[in-house]
């Protein structure tokens, strides 16, 4: 497709993005919107992008991807740090592919960074960015996070005020941006780049945290069953353990394990709480952005593919 024919058929669609936290089901209804409503999945996990790493981050399964068209699964080298942005451009691309064939794109996955690049942009973040991070990490083991906090509510006090003060992982973040690009995360903000399409359609899925804590502790049990442990210790075997994806969930865990610092038991438990921590976080997210309509999850999942289908296709695309 030429320039001017993409910029028109952007006008004219629109993406369709369904989110919530892990393990609320978000992976088996899409599939079937997918099936039901001729889309193409754009998968919006910062791990499953990673090839290898399968188990730990409950990737769709060969038969799921065999009834699907899905993109960006396991198209990454484990040995890449992708950051937000970058991912953001793989997603326009494919978002921009999938139309081009006539097809809906389905934008669905937990991570909420990933998502906002890719609908409302994200700053580029320069390649140096990663030596900027290794100098703040280097501050931190010296100084320690209360003397980094002082340092961000210097800079920037609005992102700081923003931010618990033992975030570490967002601390870090918002003085490397600072410090990369001179502004603020506010200022920095401006200048990013939303994508032109003609409508955003965002569903959430909604779920009863027990139900979706219980889901999460079988989901754990599953992925131990069916060889977690055995796929960390092939990647570690191959690459080390230095890899940026063994610091996800579920693999960092057994890293510890596999360095004898913590027990199998002890991993497991970890993993578990952990991921509960992370979906009350993901669910955090997500319930500050407005655009989300949210879909009750219930044991009727005919019903809940019913209810998402027409909450898609209510408003015209084209």
């Amino acid at each position: 497709m030429n320039l001017i024919k993409i910029s028109k058929e952007l006008e004219k669609a629109c993406l369709w993005i369904l989110v919530g936290p892990t393990a609320s089901g978000k992976t088996s209804l899409a599939i079937e919107i997918a099936k039901r409503a001729d889309c193409e999945i754009i998968s919006a996990d910062s791990l499953q992008i990673y090839r290898e790493f399968n188990i730990g981050s409950a990737k769709p399964s060969k038969e799921q991807l065999k009834e699907v068209k899905h993109h960006l699964i396991s198209s990454v080298s484990p040995l890449k740090v992708l950051n937000a942005y970058e991912y953001s451009q793989k997603a326009r691309k494919a978002i921009l592919d999938i139309l081009s064939r006539g097809k809906q794109p389905l934008l669905v996955g937990g991570s909420g960074l990933y998502i906002k690049a890719v609908v409302d942009g994200l700053v580029k973040i320069e390649d140096h960015s990663e030596t900027k991070r290794e100098e703040l990490y280097k501050e931190l083991s010296a100084k320690g996070l209360p003397a980094l906090y002082m340092d961000l509510t210097g800079v920037d006090p609005e992102a700081a005020a923003k931010i618990h003060f033992n975030d570490e992982f967002r601390i870090i973040r918002a003085l490397e941006l600072f410090r990369l690009t001179g502004k603020t995360r506010k200022e920095s903000a401006k200048t990013a780049e939303p994508f032109k399409m003609g409508n955003f359609i965002f569903l959430g899925l909604n779920i009863e945290k027990q139900l979706l804590y219980k889901r999460i502790n079988d989901r754990v049990d599953s992925m131990i069953k069916d060889g977690l442990l055995e796929e960390v210790k092939k990647i570690t075997e191959k690459y080390g353990f230095g890899l940026h994806p063994l610091k996800a969930l579920g693999y960092s865990q057994f890293v510890d394990y596999l360095k004898n610092i913590i027990s199998f038991e002890a991993a497991v438990t970890s993993i578990k709480t952990d991921t509960r921590h992370y979906a009350k976080r993901q669910v955090t997210w997500f319930k500050k952005e407005p655009r989300i309509k949210w879909l009750e999850v219930t044991d009727d999942n005919e019903l809940l593919l019913i209810t998402a289908i027409k909450k898609f296709t209510e408003k015209k695309c084209q």
